[in-house]
């Protein structure tokens, strides 16, 4: 009698579930993320000063970011200049402290509501709350591009893998997991504006991605692994002729608001954008979409240009000119204004991040854990 109970149940609940793959995804995501932050905040009871009571973080470059937190919550804003680090010049911090920020004003907002709480037991949470909201997006993202049941793998795994685990554990407060988190979003946000059909929401999906990835630069160095796969993406569907006018929209409204945030920022310069490995890229691919769909192609508005030359140049695609061109074009700007000298620098750059990353200078050989990649690596 019970086991019939028990199966007459069962089968209803399959029964309300069924057609409501909305309500089941979103349970499971949520039991997902409560394992994960069940895991993450482990630590918290044991990262207490015995001598102050206080919530210390998990290791050395955390607690310099919760040092930047506190005196960001005491003031407002953060020193320029920080006396304490490479002694006796001091380091610049205007860049890659934007976690800090963020742990400061989180603070504020909870303190609101949790007058009690202190902003050192904030920075230990922060991690957390960082790794919640960057699951969910990357199930939103993953749903996006395969279905429901993909999206919910891969937030499972991201929550358990043990590679990624310590720098989302709680009181690990290094910029890491900030940046990863809004590595996801721009992902998101760009999926969202290359799906869309309007004109509207293409640019504007564009504008919030850029927004997100000027976040992602101050917060730390990770956002190139977004620069490199936008860049590869679209250079591809160049190749195969899948570049649309809208996927040039898109990527003009990202790469024209990111410019403007960039040279909002103290010492970046357009030259500097121009000549940097990780953001020169993105003008060259820029340059490409906009000479592959108003110069090259028959139905380009500007193709009465190079019209007389249609038969010579009929023996190549015009994906194929556009990039030749730009190549060209790139090469002789940065030989003209910046000297062979800047050149030769991009290329040996290119040749350290392929031939010799995380062992090409000393500084990175004498900090352990690096010492330890670049020995695993030779």
């Amino acid at each position: 009698m019970e086991n019939s109970e028990i199966e007459k149940r069962k089968e209803k609940l399959l029964a309300y579930f069924k057609g409501r793959y909305d309500i089941l995804q979103y349970l499971v995501l949520t039991i997902i993320i409560l394992l994960g932050t069940f895991i993450r905040i482990q630590p918290l009871s044991k990262l207490i000063d015995t001598t102050t009571g206080k919530y210390i973080s998990i290791e050395l470059d955390s607690t310099l970011f919760l040092r930047y937190a506190q005196y960001i919550a005491e003031h407002g804003r953060l020193f320029a200049h920080d006396i304490m680090r490479y002694y006796p010049l001091g380091n610049d911090v205007s860049i890659g402290v934007f976690s800090s920020y963020f742990v400061a004003y989180l603070w504020k907002f909870i303190h609101i509501f949790i007058p009690s709480i202190s902003i050192e037991y904030v920075n230990n949470l922060y991690p957390v709350i960082a790794m919640a909201i960057m699951t969910i997006f990357l199930f939103l993202l993953v749903r996006r591009l395969f279905d429901w049941r993909v999206g919910l793998l891969s937030a499972l795994l991201i929550t358990v893998s043990p590679g990624f685990l310590f720098r989302s554990l709680g009181g690990s407060s290094d910029h890491d997991m900030l940046g990863a988190m809004f590595i996801i979003l721009a992902f998101y946000f760009y999926i969202i504006g290359f799906q869309s059909k309007k004109l509207k929401s293409i640019t504007i999906f564009g504008t919030i991605t850029a927004i997100v990835v000027a976040l992602a630069y101050l917060t730390g160095g990770s956002i190139q692994f977004f620069y490199f796969t936008i860049v590869a993406f679209n250079l591809f569907e160049i190749l195969i002729g899948k570049f649309t006018k809208k996927d040039l929209l898109l990527f003009g409204s990202f790469i024209t608001v990111l410019t403007f945030f960039l040279l909002s920022i103290d010492r970046i310069t357009i030259g500097a954008l121009l000549t940097s490995l990780s953001t020169f890229p993105l003008y060259f691919l820029f340059l490409c979409g906009i000479l592959y769909h108003y110069l090259f192609n028959k139905e380009a508005k500007y193709y009465y240009i190079i019209k007389k030359y249609e038969g010579k140049l009929n023996k190549v695609p015009a994906n194929i000119l556009a990039i030749i061109t730009t190549l060209i074009l790139s090469l002789s700007f940065m030989l003209i204004f910046y000297g062979y000298g800047t050149l030769q620098n991009i290329f040996h750059s290119i040749y350290l991040q392929l031939f010799q990353s995380f062992s090409a200078t000393r500084w990175v050989l004498t900090v352990a854990e690096n010492r330890l990649l670049a020995a695993a690596r030779n």
